[in-house]
């Protein structure tokens, strides 16, 4: 669990490095507002390169549990299909989930109460809209993993929407 905690510790810093580093260059890195499951929150995107990506959800839980969700994916963008005027293109890739939990009823997290550090491994694929005349773009993701705590191991799965605007 350190190890993972460590993981997305290093890739938020690189995120974070990344968004200092890129900011002067248009359209590098972007700064929005995410929505879904598991919660509400900020989403940044910064690009590495034309087709690579790490983006950042920091988001709060409000859904049966409340606390604090962090996510960090690396993500590859696909083809691009262009519709005048938005682009249209969609992305795949490896991430990392980690989350504080405060169960106020029983839960899905192996079925009992738990309080506590949660994190594992998930992949995410989803779909974008970029906009050709403004720096705009809104996205929609589905990232199916596992959960590792001290309850064991179970399947995860986030649904977010997101919309950002790139300086």
């Amino acid at each position: 669990m350190r190890k993972l905690l460590l993981v997305v510790t290093c890739l938020f810093l690189m995120q974070a490095s990344l968004s200092a580093h890129e900011l002067n260059e248009q359209g590098r890195f972007g700064l929005g507002a995410v929505i879904g499951y598991p919660g509400l929150g900020l989403s940044l995107n910064g690009f590495v390169a034309d087709d690579i990506s790490i983006e950042t959800n920091v988001m709060g839980r409000f859904y049966y549990v409340s606390g604090l969700h962090l996510d960090v994916d690396l993500l590859f963008w696909m083809h691009e299909s262009d519709f005048r005027p938005l682009t249209v293109t969609w992305f795949v890739g490896p991430g990392a989930s980690i989350m504080y939990v405060s169960a106020i009823n029983r839960t899905y997290y192996g079925g009992a109460y738990y309080s506590g550090l949660l994190g594992g491994p998930k992949g995410s694929i989803g779909l974008a809209l970029l906009f050709n005349d403004a720096p705009v773009d809104f996205s929609i993701k589905l990232s199916p993993g596992l959960l590792i705590g001290s309850n064991g191991i179970v399947p995860w799965a986030e649904f977010l929407l997101a919309s950002r605007f790139y300086f």
